[in-house]
């Protein structure tokens, strides 16, 4: 039986196709690419060249590895499995904390973008020595059970239920398969595998005995991953202690929108810098929060804009969601995307990707020179902030470059290479594969510094099932059942997350 599309946007290509024909489009469209970990090669070329970035990830190890010197090496003692076990658990805790957004760990981890690229990573090395423990002996000669053999028991009993339920959790978190609303609270289930592995390390047979050290390094960890859990959910995806805002005038286009905040009596923006992102929720606490880059600053410290692009299943309904006197709860500033002010200083966007270089025209007026500006988009309609910019550049604010990708064929490395000389400063933010180029060149031509913005909500790998789920939903059950079971897709992950603001951005000096 052949059924057509019911569930969906109205604007989704190709929904009124046959089902076996949208099938096998989706699986045409799959490719060797979408394995490509172009995030983390990012975040290496940003490292090779400020080794300084990995000297927070040695700690991270070492904090782990010093546990070996807990166990003694006598004949019967399985020292490896119990190693492994224990590395384990920290690696776990230090994933938590990768995961609280502490501003101290984007500075030590060079930026929020490298921050969640070793949070994942860390989490999946976890894994590993869970499965290395699981597959040792881990026998204990003359060891002590602190809490006696019925409680241990019970313990071994969790820590194997923990490995496969962490064995699913980091599937579901390194590869792209649930939607991102529902993948957003089943990353939470993180701290169940952690709990039961935490009480299987602190219940079980040691060979330690009762040295002090050694406990407290366990329950010290122990409590530091818990704490950190806790901390994330109820400081940060709770937004109680974000910054209570208004929203004061909203201008929509067909592709975007600009919305201007007020932030309550007492609190201001003034420590927001151009280039950085805020969270946004609408409502109360425990709602969804959005990232958006930072756009305008007014003369009132208490004013600032955002500029979103309509690219996602949460921002297309921008005209029903933002409306003047909504309250909404902002989060602190994040990233460091450096605009520059050198004397030399380009600037290459491609599509939603303007929306950090959407300054006030004193912005510009304040820097030495005005920026070289190379804006990639696929047509004019499409161009968020087009008109704007071109006022700020007849007003000679700006050197802009116009790059409609629909009307012309471009050399891209060529138009690169010509703009990106010697010591010039780049800032680069849009697509992963515009990111790679505009670095690659930057480090041939020796400009002095680039630095991008580029993050994934989730950062997953593997090819994006949410189509495909979309097309079973639409293309099997019912009608009435699809549109019930509607909310358990999504048009990948909130892409408004491409606004820019979800930057990860980083600032890397190219290396002569």
């Amino acid at each position: 039986m052949v059924r057509l599309g019911t569930v969906g946007d109205q604007r989704d290509v190709g929904r009124f196709r046959p089902f076996h024909k949208r099938l096998a489009g989706f699986f045409r469209s799959l490719s060797w690419r979408d394995l490509e970990p172009v995030e983390e090669g990012l975040a290496v070329a940003a490292v090779s060249t400020k080794p300084q970035y990995l000297l927070a990830p040695l700690l991270v190890l070492m904090s782990a590895g010093m546990s070996w010197a807990f166990f003694s090496a006598e004949q019967g003692t399985d020292r490896w499995g119990l190693f492994f076990g224990t590395v384990s658990i920290v690696l776990m805790a230090w994933s938590f904390v990768l995961g609280t957004r502490w501003q101290f760990m984007e500075w030590a981890f060079g930026g929020f973008d490298r921050l969640h690229v070793w949070h994942r990573w860390v989490g999946a090395l976890a894994l590993v020595f869970l499965l290395l423990h699981s597959n040792a002996e881990n026998s204990v000669q003359n060891g002590e059970v602190p809490f006696g053999r019925s409680v241990e028991e019970f313990g071994v009993s969790l820590g194997e239920l923990a490995q496969t339920v962490l064995i699913v959790f980091i599937v579901v978190s390194i590869l792209r398969i649930l939607p991102y609303r529902i993948w957003r609270f089943s990353h939470l289930g993180m701290v169940i595998p952690f709990i039961f592995s935490a009480f299987h390390v602190l219940t079980a047979e040691r060979p330690f005995g009762d040295s002090l050290l050694a406990e407290g390094y366990l329950w010290a960890w122990s409590v530091i991953g818990l704490i950190a859990f806790v901390y994330r959910v109820l400081v940060v995806d709770s937004g109680f202690f974000d910054t209570p805002a208004t929203i004061a005038d909203v201008a929509v286009d067909p592709h975007s929108a600009s919305v201007s905040l007020v932030a309550r009596e007492g609190s201001s923006w003034s420590h927001v810098a151009p280039g950085q992102f805020v969270y946004l929720r609408l409502g109360g606490v425990f709602r969804e929060a959005h990232p958006f880059s930072v756009t305008a600053f007014t003369d009132d410290p208490r004013v600032i804009s955002l500029h979103i692009a309509q690219v996602g299943d949460w921002t297309t309904q921008v005209s029903s969601r933002f409306v003047p006197g909504a309250k909404v709860r902002v989060s602190r500033p994040h990233g460091h995307l450096r605009l520059g002010g050198e004397k030399k200083t380009v600037w290459i966007a491609g599509g939603s990707g303007i929306t950090p270089f959407l300054q006030r025209p004193s912005f510009f007026e304040a820097l030495d020179a005005p920026p070289t500006l190379v804006y990639f988009f696929r047509g004019k309609e499409k161009a968020i902030g087009l008109d704007y910019l071109t006022r700020l550049s007849d007003q000679g604010l700006i050197r802009l470059s116009r790059i409609d990708t629909t009307r012309e064929r471009v050399d891209r490395a060529a138009l690169l290479s010509e703009e990106i000389t010697a010591g010039s400063h780049v800032a680069v933010c849009g697509p992963r594969a515009l990111v790679s180029s505009v670095l690659r060149i930057a480090r041939k031509n020796r400009a002095s510094s680039a630095s991008f913005e580029l993050y994934d909500y989730r950062s997953p790998f593997g090819p994006n099932l949410n189509p495909l789920l979309r097309i079973l939903l639409e293309g099997v059950l019912p009608r009435r059942i699809a549109a019930k079971l509607r909310f358990l897709v999504d048009n990948d992950t909130p892409k408004e997350t491409q606004n820019s603001p979800s930057p990860m951005v980083s600032t890397a000096h190219i290396a002569q």
